[in-house]
Order: C-alpha cells, then sequence, then structure tokens
C-alpha cells in the first residue's frame, strides 16, 4: 500500500528540556526503521508506516525538541494530534502540580478527542520515582479522562521503548477520526510551524538585543 492510501496517525512527544524525548524518539526509530542518518536526526519529525490491527497507517511523530509547551510552537504543533506522549523524568523528583500544569495546558491546545499517554523516562535511575508515579497515575485519571496510559522506560530496555510506541499507536488508531490527505496536512503543518517558530526567533533575538544595550 502506498503512504497516500494509508490512515494518517499523528503523534507528538512532549516534556520538559532533557527529559529524553528525542532518545526516545531516535531509539524506537533505529529499533524499527534502522540506522537514522545524519539529516534525519536533525529533523524535528519522522514519517513512518505501520500496520496497527491490520490496516496501513501513515505515522508522523512529532518531536518538540527544547521548546516550552506555553509557547506558540507549540500550540501549533499539538493542535490536531491523535496522542500526545507527555515525558516525565524519574531521574528527578516528581513535582505534582507541574504535571497538572503541563495537562492542563495541553488539553487546552488540542482537540477534543485527543489522548494523552503519560511516560517517565529513565525507569533505571529512579525505582522509588516510578512507584510515586504509578500511585500518582490513578488520581491522574480521575482529573483527565483522555489520559489513558502510564507507560515506564528505559534506553537499556528497548523492548520498553518500542512497546510505548506501539501502545501509544494502537491508541491513536481506536479514534474514529475524519481522514485527511496525509502529505498535505504534514506538510503544510510543517510549513505553519516553521512560520511560527521564526516569528518567536525573531522576538527571542530583539529581546536578547535590548538586554544588551540596557
Amino acid at each position: 500500500m502506498s503512504i497516500s492510501d494509508a490512515r494518517p496517525l499523528k503523534i507528538v512527544v512532549v516534556g520538559d528540556s532533557k527529559v529524553g524525548k528525542t532518545t526516545l524518539i531516535h531509539n524506537y526509530l533505529e529499533q524499527t526503521q534502522g540506522r537514522l542518518s545524519i539529516q534525519k536526526q536533525q529533523l524535528d519529525y519522522q514519517i513512518i508506516q505501520v500496520q496497527i490491527q491490520q490496516n496501513e497507517y501513515c505515522v508522523a511523530i512529532w518531536d518538540a525538541v527544547g521548546l516550552e509547551l506555553q509557547n506558540q510552537m507549540n500550540r501549533f504543533l499539538v493542535k490536531d494530534a491523535h496522542v500526545v506522549m507527555l515525558c516525565i523524568d524519574l531521574s528527578k523528583q516528581i513535582l505534582i502540580q507541574s504535571i497538572y500544569t503541563m495537562m492542563d495546558t495541553l488539553i487546552s491546545y488540542c482537540q477534543e478527542q485527543c489522548q494523552f499517554v503519560l511516560v517517565g523516562t529513565k525507569q533505571d535511575l529512579n525505582s522509588q520515582n516510578t512507584q510515586i508515579l504509578n500511585q500518582f497515575f490513578l488520581e491522574l485519571q480521575q482529573k483527565y479522562q483522555n489520559l489513558k496510559l502510564l507507560l515506564t522506560v528505559s534506553i537499556y530496555n528497548e523492548d520498553s521503548i518500542k512497546q510505548a510506541f506501539q501502545k501509544t499507536f494502537e491508541l491513536g488508531a481506536s479514534l474514529d477520526k475524519s481522514s485527511i490527505t496525509i502529505l498535505q496536512s504534514f506538510i503544510l503543518q510543517r510549513n505553519e510551524n516553521n512560520s511560527v517558530l521564526k516569528k518567536y526567533s525573531n522576538r527571542e533575538s530583539k529581546a536578547q538585543k535590548h538586554d544588551n544595550c540596557c
């Protein structure tokens, strides 16, 4: 089946800086697609074809790398996502209020049907935090009905990463969303994101110049 015949599925991976988002994506892609070229490693999204429940899907995996959830770039990035993977660093203290804040922000940006997956990264570095997150997850689900899964991963357990993405894809495939022209959708989203990012960078540059001269 050609890519134009496959069903579209958009996954966005978000989280604080250095939580391991990019490593998570690259590890999964290298397991399933082979070694990534330097050019592909520099892209903020990857498009792959996968089979889910006997149906072919064209999956766009977006990496919200180095960007805070509240900025305009990420608002455009997640607005039409099928599933958002919110990554939490298990090697650091778990800040419950921070997770609430991130979830509230994401829900305000996303479509009503968007589903959410909480992903605990660096599981091998702090088993106690894994237990804390497991206990807290039930409380989170009571408030956020679209928060469906809690998954923990480690780069030393490649199968945990592969399973995390597989379960996320299956969650996205379970949604009954109207189909759109895949390539046009991804290209338009990419152009829109680049335009917003350019404006955001220009504002940052002007702000820095102002700080330096005043």
